[in-house]
């Protein structure tokens, strides 16, 4: 039986990260940073999600597109090319982040629990 010795020299040195740069910053971060507010960045990323593909084509191919849009676009074009819906979920994501998980509703009725003890 092999020992854990084998994987010593490819052990993280001390002070030193596996992942150096972080979990990538969402979209709207990046749209923020920019200059955009908040609210204009969820609209952009809101706008660009329900164009037709020939739209998302025009913005892709524009000269004057903000590099950004150019880039939603186009991962949105080859994900609809492909039938898949990775770039959607990416990009509302990233656009809104995950969603809470949210307690079940309360009942508009009361429940009536019966305990038979006698078994």
């Amino acid at each position: 039986m092999q020992t854990a010795e084998h994987l010593t020299p490819y052990q993280w040195k001390e002070g030193q990260s596996g992942n150096p740069n972080g979990r990538p910053p969402k979209l709207k971060s990046i749209l923020i940073n920019e200059g955009l507010s908040p609210a204009q960045a969820g609209e952009m990323i809101n706008a660009l999600l329900m164009h037709t593909r020939a739209g998302l084509q025009a913005i892709a191919d524009a000269e004057d597109t903000p590099i950004a849009e150019t880039i939603v676009a186009r991962a949105l074009i080859r994900s609809a090319e492909r039938g898949s819906l990775h770039a959607l979920e990416t990009l509302f994501t990233r656009a809104h982040g995950l969603p809470r998980a949210q307690d079940p509703p309360a009942p508009t009725e009361p429940v009536h629990v019966t305990l038979n003890l006698n078994k």
